[in-house]
């Protein structure tokens, strides 16, 4: 995705706040680990931790959307032949 595409989706996004200092997202589960759930599967079920990493560089660079890697890391793990 384009960087003009990943500012798009952010700037419709709803905010609280107009142009807040700090941004975090969270699931609210209540768990606590050490390491993440979905980077463990991802990295030993789906595409690898390389791959893993490369797509969360990409978000970073806004080469693709938070969402549009969230949505296909697991999508990675249910798709792996593990059979």
């Amino acid at each position: 995705m384009s960087t003009t595409g990943a500012h798009d989706e952010l700037k419709a996004m709803h905010w609280p706040v107009e142009n807040p200092k700090f941004i975090f997202f969270t699931d609210f589960d209540g768990t606590i680990t050490l390491q993440d759930s979905n980077d463990y599967m991802t990295d030993n079920i789906g595409f690898g931790g390389e791959k893993r990493r490369q797509s969360n560089k990409s978000v970073l660079e806004g080469k693709e959307t938070f969402r549009y890697a969230r949505i296909r890391l697991p999508q990675e793990v249910l798709d792996a032949d593990v059979t």
